[in-house]
């Protein structure tokens, strides 16, 4: 597993490499633990702030090299990082620090990407945090900004917490959550639960996902921070821009982009691509998204969430057309510049002509 080493490898360089080491580790909820990293290279200190996310690079179980991201939650001290990381039963990154990572052990960060900080929110009156499952971790490090700033007498925007659950006993902080609800008068918490039994809506706790009517009941927000799968976040980007269009919206979703189209809506020829810089062409299929393919014939794109949210990947389409899953990163004006990002692109047509970036 490239993502581990031992604390004592004679061959790792922490400074040089980006490496991390793990000073502590302790469970915050079901299947959930907390990780606190200590940055052993000083002259990237200052890129670790809440907020924004770890790229951590791996080698899975086929040897392929793969990178997952994860939320910076809060900084304990100028050189430390924390993290929330859920275990997903699988080959992956997060299976691979339940089972193998412990006190002393050094990760391989290859970036820290992401801008929405809690900073980005100062002087907004008020802001809601929408948050699917683990997505949770992103609203929390805002969460936790906020109340450094209420401590110091800053000004605080008014923060509704919607977050949405499978079961109680999966919320992170749950504890710490609760005593911002009944003890601080700037933050309000809901929590939707969507698969556990619960009896009766009560307090902050409510059955099922929410309404179209209670997201338009959400005290006309400034800001809107929403983040969890791809599907989340369409759905409740599509829900909210109903009636609170003019908020400020921050998008951060994790996960590859949706699948492809149904199969019988499916077209099962190809496309004909061409990057005219580098004069390579080839046949294309439907299925795969721009990225996936531009790298299997060679083509160096720069790239770092393949979820949408960072910009990396962003190509223009020179001739054709491409369909777009889940590219929050770009603006309207992007869009109609022909724009488009390769990791959530699938190409349509017969024909699509492209200009890429180099990684």
């Amino acid at each position: 597993m490239a993502l581990l080493a031992n604390s004592d490898s004679s061959a790792v360089e922490p400074a040089a490499s980006g490496f991390l080491r793990c000073d502590g580790v302790c469970d915050v909820a079901e299947n959930v633990k907390r990780f606190v990293f200590t940055v052993l290279d000083e002259q990237r200190a200052e890129e670790y702030v809440p907020g924004r996310y770890l790229i951590l690079e791996y080698a899975g179980a086929t040897g392929q090299v793969r990178k997952a991201c994860y939320s910076i939650v809060a900084c304990p001290t100028r050189w430390q990082v924390e993290i929330i990381v859920q275990r997903v039963p699988s080959m992956g990154l997060s299976e691979a620090m339940f089972s193998h990572l412990m006190v002393g052990a050094l990760v391989r960060c290859v970036g820290v990407a992401g801008d929405i900080t809690a900073q980005r929110m100062s002087g907004l009156d008020s802001v809601a945090l929408l948050a699917g499952g683990i997505g949770f971790t992103l609203p929390w490090a805002l969460i936790r900004e906020f109340r450094q700033w209420a401590r110091q007498g800053r000004q605080v925007p008014r923060t509704t917490l919607l977050l949405c659950t499978p079961s109680l006993e999966t919320v992170p902080c749950f504890a710490e959550l609760m005593a911002l609800e009944l003890c601080e008068q700037w933050f309000t918490l809901r929590i939707h639960v969507t698969r556990q039994s619960v009896y009766q809506d009560k307090g902050c706790v409510w059955r099922g996902r929410p309404s179209q009517a209670v997201l338009d009941a959400l005290d006309t927000p400034q800001g809107v921070v929403i983040c969890g799968s791809q599907a989340f976040v369409r759905e409740m980007h599509q829900a909210m821009t109903v009636r609170q269009g003019a908020a400020r919206y921050f998008i951060e979703a994790f996960g590859p982009p949706d699948s492809p189209l149904p199969s019988d809506q499916g077209n099962p020829g190809t496309v004909r691509m061409k990057i005219p810089a580098s004069g390579v062409e080839f046949d294309a299929v439907h299925s795969l998204t721009l990225l996936e393919q531009l790298e299997a014939q060679g083509q160096k794109v720069r790239s770092q969430c393949r979820a949408g949210i960072c910009g990396a990947c962003k190509i223009k389409v020179l001739k054709g057309e491409c369909r777009r899953e889940a590219d929050f990163a770009l603006s309207a004006q992007q869009h109609a510049a022909g724009y488009a990002l390769a990791c959530c692109s699938y190409p349509m047509g017969d024909e699509l002509t492209l200009c890429i970036q180099r990684s």
